[in-house]
């Protein structure tokens, strides 16, 4: 069964400059280590309670996409849950195989219309309780850009087991997964966003942080070093 949630992934250019800007958000690192036997870097940060990993290759021969790359969730039976994400239509990306980190299996999938998706089975819970002075309340959500609504909706809801919540919104627990309009030659993930209490106390403290602040018509938008927006709202 699927269960939680559990990160957006993101490939980066330099995670030392990634861990400083969402640092910065007051995300704090939960987990950091490099893949046996290569030069890869994972490394995973909370922010405000909900969980982004950065993928960093420094001996990539190829150009690397980077950016938003995947959304991961927590499985308790890999081989059957990878097997039914097949069964309705995705496609097999990285069959099954123990994690390069060597805490647990993962694979990938790519859904009919191109997401990367990750089933994770491992016994690691990352999770920690969050400040009571941290600048955001809570991850509002991850976007989704689909390309078809409804085709969308069966798979997180009718495969994933994902709560419904009206019409664009899925979710387990705390974590959702909101789904967006895609934008021509846009990111499949275009945002992560960041519920404030105050969007003036918020960008003011970005801004004396030396963050880049936009306002919006409905709040606050700041892009992290790969491109990802982070739009803040109240």
């Amino acid at each position: 069964m699927i269960y939680e949630l559990n990160h957006l992934g993101i490939l980066v250019r330099d995670i030392e400059a990634s861990l400083d800007f969402y640092g910065r958000l007051d995300a704090r690192v939960v987990f950091h280590e490099t893949i046996v036997g290569t030069p890869v870097q994972i490394a995973y940060m909370q922010l405000a309670g909900g969980l982004v990993e950065f993928i960093y290759d420094p001996e990539s021969l190829t150009p690397l996409p980077y950016g938003a790359d995947h959304l991961a969730f927590l499985s308790d039976d890999l081989d059957a849950d990878y097997g039914r994400l097949l069964d309705a239509g995705c496609l097999d990306a990285t069959p099954p195989k123990p994690a390069g980190t060597g805490i647990g299996r993962l694979g990938f999938v790519l859904t009919p219309d191109g997401a990367r998706l990750e089933l994770l089975q491992r016994d690691l819970d990352l999770r920690i309780p969050e400040p009571d002075d941290a600048l955001a309340l809570f991850l509002d959500h991850f976007a989704y850009a689909a390309a078809s609504t409804d085709d969308a909706a069966r798979l997180f809801a009718g495969v994933l087991g994902m709560e419904p919540v009206g019409e664009s919104r899925f979710r387990f627990g705390a974590d959702a997964i909101e789904l967006t309009t895609p934008a021509p030659s846009g990111p499949r993930f275009p945002h992560l966003a960041l519920r404030v209490a105050s969007i003036d106390q918020a960008a003011a403290t970005l801004e004396s942080r030396g963050v880049a602040v936009e306002r919006t018509p409905d709040g606050a938008r700041l892009t992290d070093p790969d491109g990802l927006d982070i739009l803040l709202s109240a």
